[in-house]
């Protein structure tokens, strides 16, 4: 902040906010300061939009665009195997909730499900990636687990699995693996953290399960091994609201529209007149 100071003065900037930061009195300090030099100040869901006025940005300065990814207007739903593909994409991390996985495929290993596997995309040689295959391992669930690695191709991700589970414990500020799991027409389970809820209408368009749940967890897995019809409906759902409402085209538009606004000294879209 110290360093952009300079740059802010008379001039129209627009601060746009991608993490949650708690109101500590650092953060408090600091975005008093951005307040004063800040135009506008874009939230990438409405949980930061809530960030921001937590930390004392006025409601009438805070605006809302999601995040938005390519379209993918032919998407294929992979063709159902003999096992039903859940994969978990992304950083391998304590707060990602790959921990609370391991504990739901517990729970439906012992209940006797339909055969399945989970795919876990992402870096298998961290401290936490090895623990975490020390805790499969410890609760005998080796053969439910398969690990991918980093995967460069998202593609060829997404053609591996059925279903996508975003379990995290963070507050997921407006999460491009779940926007991205919609645009490919998968079915989805995500965790009920920061923006996710806001991205997923449980039943509709996804699943959405109380965070730190497996149990919770579980079952909803279990809803789409028992009916893989519902997975594929859900994502078709969740592929219509990705086209209309999270492209990268929509979110670019609507950046321009907003830098337009302030060029002009028109009035800038508050969160508050803004709908999901």
């Amino acid at each position: 902040v110290v360093m952009l100071a300079p740059l802010l003065k008379n001039r129209a900037c627009v601060y746009n906010l991608q993490e949650p930061h708690a109101p500590s009195r650092k953060h408090l300090a600091i975005y008093r300061i951005l307040n004063k030099k800040i135009t506008s100040f874009t939230a990438v869901s409405r949980h930061i939009g809530k960030v921001l006025l937590h930390l004392k940005i006025p409601i009438q300065k805070i605006g809302l665009i999601y995040n938005g990814v390519p379209a993918l207007p032919d998407a294929a739903v992979k063709e159902p195997g003999e096992k039903m593909i859940f994969g978990i994409i992304g950083q391998v991390a304590s707060w990602k909730g790959h921990g609370n996985l391991v504990d739901a495929v517990v729970l439906l290993r012992d209940s006797s499900s339909p055969a399945f596997e989970v795919k876990i995309f992402g870096n298998k040689d961290n401290p936490y990636a090895r623990e975490l295959k020390m805790k499969i391992a410890d609760r005998g669930v080796d053969a439910w687990f398969s690990w991918e690695g980093f995967v460069r191709d998202q593609d060829s991700i997404y053609r591996q699995v059925d279903a996508v589970i975003v379990p995290s414990l963070s507050e997921e500020p407006c999460s491009l693996t779940v926007l991205e799991s919609m645009m490919r027409k998968k079915g989805i389970i995500v965790s009920d953290r920061g923006g996710n809820p806001e991205l997923i209408d449980h039943g509709v368009t996804g699943m959405v399960f109380p965070a730190e749940n497996p149990g919770e967890l579980a079952r909803n897995m279990r809803s789409f091994l028992l009916d893989r019809g519902m997975a594929v409906s859900l994502g078709e759902r969740a592929g219509q609201k990705a086209a209309g409402s999270f492209t990268d085209t929509r979110m670019t538009d609507e950046y321009i529209r907003l830098y337009e606004a302030i060029l002009s000294r028109r009035s800038i879209p508050q969160m508050a007149q803004q709908h999901d």
